[in-house]
């Protein structure tokens, strides 16, 4: 998944997709256009399905 396909799937920008995953927009744009973390991936199909994110112990 890329970034760009990340985005649609959520339908949200930059900003709130850092905010989203918890994390700095700066990362997000280091992901450039190649394919993100497969980490993240998983997230961000997780919470694409409805389910919550993990919150950080």
């Amino acid at each position: 998944m890329k970034k760009s396909e990340a985005l649609n799937l959520l339908q949200c920008t930059i900003p709130e997709l850092a905010k989203i995953l918890n994390i700095s927009t700066e990362a997000i744009y280091k992901w450039g256009d190649k394919p993100i973390p497969i980490a993240r991936e998983y997230q961000i199909k997780d919470i694409a399905a409805g389910r919550k994110p993990l919150a950080k112990s």
